[in-house]
């Protein structure tokens, strides 16, 4: 399993992965020390967990195609479409791939895509207003369990500005090493905020 957590707020982008990377078929350690995101542009990140092979080259391919001045909507229709030809989930059930595509949008609105190869369709953006929304992308694809551990620490930190979220966030990913050992503890965050 590999965790990425995002708290979006009207204001603000906070992203948090763990560095571990497993091979899915044993298990065994590949690499304690990958940082499992990649800035697009300074205000748009991707980050995928599943299969290390197909995210490394969705995520490149993204930073291909933003270089052709798509904003996040295109280049969120433009990322699924490619995923969903590269690994289709039909042909390939035991590949899973997971991404979260976040930043700011040609109106500068907080934007969060969660992109995936369980099916065809490209889910509407979630743009928070108000309260933050916060995101958790496991390879588990059944993260309900985590919600309510993440909203525990939100509470526990006081969470309202980008660096309580973050520390929350950072505690949460130890939590999940603590639980699962295909997580570990080390962090890498970016944190977009809003001009």
């Amino acid at each position: 399993m590999s965790l990425v957590t995002v708290v979006a707020r009207e204001s603000f982008i906070s992203l948090v992965t763990d560095g571990r990377v497993t091979d899915s078929e044993n298990n065994s350690v590949v690499d304690e020390n990958y940082c499992k995101y990649r800035k697009i542009s300074d205000s748009i990140l991707i980050a995928g967990v599943g299969s290390y092979v197909q995210c490394k080259q969705i995520m490149a391919i993204a930073i291909n195609l933003f270089q052709a001045h798509l904003d996040i909507d295109v280049l969120a229709k433009q990322i699924k479409t490619q995923l969903v030809n590269d690994v289709p989930r039909e042909i390939n059930p035991g590949i899973k791939v997971s991404l979260v595509l976040t930043g700011l949008d040609s109106n500068n609105d907080v934007t969060v895509y969660i992109i995936n190869n369980k099916s065809n369709e490209l889910k509407k953006p979630v743009k928070p207003k108000g309260k933050a929304t916060c995101i958790v992308i496991t390879t588990d694809e059944d993260n309900d369990e985590y919600y309510n551990e993440i909203n525990n620490l939100f509470y526990k930190h006081r969470a309202d500005a980008p660096e309580s979220f973050l520390a929350a966030q950072k505690e949460f990913n130890d939590y999940v090493a603590r639980e699962n050992q295909t997580v570990n503890t080390i962090h890498f965050n970016y944190l977009i905020k809003k001009s």
